[in-house]
């Protein structure tokens, strides 16, 4: 609620693009559209059973790909988790406090003992390349969560950075996920493409916090 609102104060009740990276099934597609007047949703998930229940769907202002956004172009593998929602590129660290407690609700869940049920390929694409491709001009709000992989989604875009506006973005702060680089090199990275961060909320029962970062160029 509180990131809707705070979308809503920057960008208004009417929105022309969203990019929707690591759409799931839709959750935030739903929420999108339930609180804003939205021309066109470009939903991106590597996980072909969501993809294809978001297209399944057919919702009027969404279209619907198949990869994975990241800084590399080629193949790659996603583990698909039990829960959709934990399916992720990156490697797990299994002693973490946290991959039991993930563990543990799959077992209560799912009455699973592993957190991922299967290994897929997956196609790797940069959001650049694909803003060119789609003919974007300007992207409102981008918003990425891919489970430890965000920080190659925000590379990926080269510089086409400079046509978003709002970048909203889950991280986890707990060690659960294997990544290679931290939140500060992140706001760095942003600092340095003219980005400030506005926003950062802790999500309920996790260690994992929403930020939002917003392009100077659209609102000084």
């Amino acid at each position: 609620k509180k990131n809707i609102l705070f979308i809503k104060k920057k960008l208004g009740s009417e929105i022309n693009v969203i990019i929707d990276v690591g759409a799931n099934i839709g959750e935030s597609i739903y929420e999108f559209n339930k609180n804003f007047k939205i021309k066109k949703i470009y939903s991106i998930e590597p996980n072909f059973e969501a993809y294809n229940f978001i297209k399944k769907n057919k919702i009027k202002n969404v279209e619907v790909f198949n990869f994975a956004a990241s800084d590399l172009e080629g193949e790659d593998k996603l583990k698909i988790g039990y829960l959709s929602s934990m399916s992720t590129m990156n490697k797990i660290n299994k002693d973490s406090i946290y991959t039991k407690i993930k563990s543990f609700i799959i077992w209560i869940l799912k009455r699973k003992f592993e957190i991922y049920k299967n290994e897929i390929k997956i196609e790797k694409k940069r959001l650049d390349k694909f803003i060119d491709m789609k003919g974007i001009d300007i992207v409102d709000l981008l918003k990425i969560d891919t489970e430890g992989h965000e920080f190659n989604v925000i590379k990926g875009l080269g510089d086409e950075i400079n046509k978003v506006k709002l970048i909203l973005f889950e991280y986890h702060e707990d060690n659960s996920i294997v990544k290679n680089y931290s939140i500060d090199d992140i706001s760095s990275y942003f600092v340095s493409k003219n980005f400030i961060q506005e926003s950062k909320i802790k999500m309920k029962f996790r260690n994992s916090f929403e930020y939002i970062f917003i392009n100077n160029k659209y609102f000084n």
